[in-house]
C-alpha cells in the first residue's frame, strides 16, 4: 500500500475563482450548477522534495444539481 504524506512548503502563488448559479423553475423543482477553476502557479520547493508540489485539488470542478420536493 501506498502513504500518502502532506508537506505545508510555505508560500505558494495561485489564482482561481469560482461561480454558482439557482434557477428556481417552481416552487417544487430547483436546479443548481457550481464551477471552481484553480491554478497553481508558484511554489517554494524544499531541496530534495519535488513531488510534493501537487496541489491536492482539482484544477477544473463542476457540479451540477437538481431538487424535487412535494
Amino acid at each position: 500500500p501506498a502513504v500518502l504524506i502532506y508537506y505545508n512548503l510555505g508560500e505558494a502563488r495561485l489564482h482561481g475563482f469560482d461561480v454558482g448559479m439557482n434557477f428556481v423553475a417552481s416552487p417544487q423543482v430547483s436546479f443548481r450548477a457550481n464551477a471552481s477553476f484553480l491554478k497553481l502557479d508558484e511554489v517554494e520547493v524544499p531541496a530534495n522534495r519535488a513531488e510534493a508540489t501537487a496541489l491536492n485539488a482539482p484544477e477544473r470542478k463542476i457540479t451540477l444539481g437538481a431538487t424535487f420536493q412535494n
